[in-house]
């Protein structure tokens, strides 16, 4: 029973890494000087920089905008992520187990 819930599982998460690798977010700062394209693994695939930023920018405040973005587009890659997790986990469960959804999410 349990090596077929394991096998299962293993399955579950090899199909989940596929699927998140596929996903692009497109993530920009707030005035959108700065675009980020990341998977759902997190890899940042593509980073945009306006040109007049780059012509405008002091150096300091150019590293500041993509410190923020970038961490921005990794903590939305981190929360898809999660969500694709429990929604897994909330398949997986056996009839009969539904009251036990809560502690998954």
């Amino acid at each position: 029973m349990f090596g077929d819930m394991m096998g299962g599982l293993e399955e579950k998460q090899a199909g989940m890494k596929k699927k998140l690798a596929e996903i692009i977010l497109d993530i920009q700062s707030n005035e959108g000087e700065i675009k980020i394209k990341i998977s759902g693994t997190s890899e940042i695939l593509n980073i945009e920089i306006a040109e007049a930023l780059m012509q405008s920018a002091e150096k300091e405040k150019l590293e500041d905008l993509l410190l923020v973005t970038i961490n921005e587009a990794i903590q939305a890659s981190a929360a898809h992520g999660e969500e694709m997790a429990r929604q897994m986990m909330q398949e997986m469960l056996p009839p009969g187990f539904e009251g036990m959804k809560g502690l998954f999410g």
